[in-house]
């Protein structure tokens, strides 16, 4: 009975688990599209001499940064 429920609270851990890695990578090709979409505008409308979609892929690194950091769980400031 105890080892049932040890390995039912082991399940749900590593179904929130699973669930926090999917929804990371959603978020990983979601921010590609968004950077490429954004280069091609840049591209269109100035054919690159004012790069500007750079800064805006840079923001959204440093995001993605904090959401690895978060998602696995591994931190230098422990």
């Amino acid at each position: 009975m105890i080892e049932n429920l040890y390995k039912e609270r082991k399940y749900i851990r590593s179904k929130v688990r699973i669930d926090k890695i999917k929804k990371f990578y959603t978020k990983v090709i979601t921010y590609f599209l968004i950077i490429l979409i954004l280069a091609g505008l840049n591209y269109y409308t100035n054919n690159w001499e004012t790069p500007w979609f750079i800064w805006v892929g840079l923001g959204l690194s440093v995001r993605l940064i904090f959401k690895v950091v978060k998602t696995f769980e591994r931190s230098s400031f422990k």
